[in-house]
């Protein structure tokens, strides 16, 4: 069923009801999966869901008679900060349909979206816009950083619906996302009918996010093709084109010139030093460009941006999470890492014995992808695994939200952030430097078990269960990772 909906969405307009596709068994059974793997909702009552539930539930969903029950929303506090963020909470029956509409709407997306979007979709991931990041931006000079202030909450329902029907035009299927976007909630004991933004926890959150930012990734390739270096790549090709024709019936001496200028030549044209290039990369809602060209370029390129995000798209985004950063002496975060162009020789090529001159190395930019260790000591002081003294230092505090728990259980606990942070920052060039982080969180550990088994001292605790506070009874073991 999903690969007819690719194969018709390969068209410039998708025209195939889209709406047989959701309400087909398979896909409800393939959503009611998913829904029921989530740990979230362990807690719900699933119970009375079986192959006659489903049918009747595809029969609604073809007949357009399907409709949302009244969600719940609840406020839940965020780390590090005194703003309170709304989640719905919907019951078993209207995830199954959101899930389904999921997996329709990835398949019908998934060809459109351009490959700068690494946001949503199959193989897309922080690592892999990453990857992007530091293979294309070697020429850059100037980066832009931007990020949408609470995107969730501001997108404009009936622009995102009439974007969704230029791809879609299946009645049903545009019904259906017009009652999830406007599904009213109870808030302590009233009904709220929702105008703009969408639900916190739902699963169709990034989805439509990144429906709404393809307008974005267009616009920016469209700039980008007003100082596309492909056209003076060519125009370079051609030249070596020309120049190779004649080249055999030259003298000497002037193919030594030539060579030495086609090197000039593509070396500056690729590294972006005779023209104005641009590369962009974007992840849900936070996206860099760079530019091969001033801090002026840079700024020309903020105003501009900063007005299609307000006028086009209708997001009202702050100036203030656009930035502009020179990318050889300051360089820029993106996704909680540090990434700075640096300019390297190149070891030498060749040494003429006779002569003993040297030839002279290139120097070839590279970007350097950095884990920011003090970002880091930060965050983990704002969850309680650290403390900041006077003096500026962070020392490790014990995490006493789990000292009920055993002390396998917090074992594991303490493994599960080591272990997650090394998977995450596997691609640092100053993956060493993480070393300092997992010492602290080791010695979190043997405070929280301090704290737990009544010991006083962290020096108790490893002299009763060793280095790796291993537990007597599972024989679990602190996670030591080798960097």
């Amino acid at each position: 069923m999903l690969n007819g909906v690719k194969e018709k969405s390969r068209l410039t307009v998708s025209n195939c009801n889209i709406i047989c596709a959701i309400a087909s068994l398979k896909i409800l059974v393939a959503a009611y999966e998913l829904v029921k793997k989530c740990p979230m909702n362990s807690t719900l009552e699933i119970g009375g869901i079986d192959l006659k539930y489903l049918k009747n539930l595809s029969a609604e969903l073809r007949a357009g008679k399907f409709a949302f029950y009244l969600a719940k929303k609840k406020s839940m506090p965020i780390v590090g900060k005194e703003e309170l963020r709304l989640l719905e909470i919907s019951n078993f029956r209207d995830q199954i349909v959101q899930s389904a509409l999921l997996l329709v709407l990835v398949a019908v997306y998934e060809k459109k979206n351009l490959n700068c979007s690494y946001g949503f979709g199959l193989s897309k991931s922080r690592h892999t816009a990453l990857k992007s990041l530091k293979l294309n931006f070697a020429g850059c000079t100037s980066v832009i950083v931007g990020d949408v202030s609470k995107c969730y909450d501001v997108v404009n329902h009936d622009f995102l619906v009439n974007i969704i029907k230029e791809k879609i035009r299946c009645d049903k299927t545009i019904v259906l996302i017009k009652n999830f976007l406007k599904n009213p909630y109870q808030e302590r004991g009233s009904i709220v009918y929702p105008k703009i933004g969408l639900f916190q926890g739902s699963s169709l959150n990034d989805i439509f996010c990144n429906i709404l930012l393809d307008k974005f990734d267009n616009f920016i390739f469209a700039l980008k093709d007003l100082s596309n270096q492909e056209k003076y790549l060519g125009g370079s090709l051609k030249l070596r084109e020309v120049l190779s024709s004649h080249y055999s019936s030259l003298p000497f001496f002037e193919k030594n010139f030539i060579t030495e200028f086609q090197h000039f030549l593509h070396g500056n044209l690729f590294f972006g030093l005779l023209f104005r290039s641009l590369q962009y990369v974007r992840y849900v809602d936070g996206f860099v460009i760079g530019i091969a060209g001033s801090l002026e370029d840079a700024s020309t390129i903020k105003a501009v941006t900063v007005d299609f995000f307000q006028k086009y798209l209708l997001l009202p985004i702050s100036v203030c999470k656009v930035r502009t950063f020179d990318f050889n002496t300051m360089g820029c975060v993106f996704l909680g890492t540090f990434i700075k162009r640096i300019i390297k020789d190149e070891k030498q090529l060749k040494v003429n014995r006779r002569s003993g001159e040297r030839l002279k190395a290139r120097k070839i930019p590279r970007v350097l992808l950095k884990a920011p260790i003090l970002m880091l000591l930060k965050k983990a002081s704002e969850f309680g695994f650290f403390k900041k003294t006077s003096g500026g230092k962070f020392v490790p505090t014990a995490y006493r939200a789990i000292i009920d728990l055993e002390h396998s259980t917090i074992i594991s606990f303490y493994n599960s952030k080591i272990r997650r942070i090394f998977s995450y920052y596997s691609f640092v060039c100053n993956r060493k430097s993480l070393k300092v982080l997992m010492h602290g969180l080791k010695h979190s550990c043997a405070l929280t078990l301090a704290l737990k088994f009544k010991l006083r001292f962290r020096s108790k605790v490893f002299k009763k269960f060793g280095n790796r506070l291993r537990c007597c009874e599972t024989g679990a073991e602190l996670c030591i990772l080798k960097t």
